[in-house]
């Protein structure tokens, strides 16, 4: 569930990227429903979206900041386990504003650690969904209240 939210909020964003003029969120909505997201979905993505970055600061963990310009060069050991997909894709989530530098590198930590043979971009949605709504992700706890109605588990 949470990769889909990933996969709205990048689709998003690179249609942000994309428009000329104001952006038609219910033609956008329309697209994404099309495709087989929900509402539900596609409004947290948006609500994410308007929370998270529109005044996305620097906190005091980031230690370090890549230039605009930069790409991180993998390792050779990182050379291995990624798929040209998943870095492409991990890229371009940086490039999009949903991950920042620091958050970059957690998922590369996260997607080593795995001891995975190798990492796709599924793995990348799950780690970076992880990394992105906490790591918490798996209970829910970020949201309820949104999701489920506070103390329940059901979706409505």
């Amino acid at each position: 569930m949470e990769e889909r939210l990933i996969e709205v909020i990048m689709y998003l964003l690179k249609e942000f990227n994309n428009l000329e003029e104001k952006a038609d969120y219910n033609s956008l909505s329309r697209k994404l429903m099309a495709s087989g997201y929900s509402n539900v979905e596609i409004n947290f993505a948006l609500n994410w979206i308007f929370n998270h970055l529109t005044d996305k600061k620097p906190t005091q963990e980031e230690e370090f900041e890549y230039s605009s310009r930069a790409n991180r060069v993998l390792h050779d050991l990182e050379k291995i386990i990624f798929t040209p997909e998943a870095y492409g894709y991990l890229l371009q989530m940086r490039q999009l504003g949903l991950l920042n530098d620091t958050e970059f590198e957690e998922v590369v930590d996260e997607a080593i650690m795995s001891a995975s043979p190798t990492v796709s971009v599924d793995d990348i949605k799950r780690i970076a969904a992880m990394v992105v709504f906490g790591n918490d992700v798996g209970k829910h706890a970020n949201w309820e209240g949104f999701f489920y109605p506070f103390g329940s588990n059901t979706i409505h």
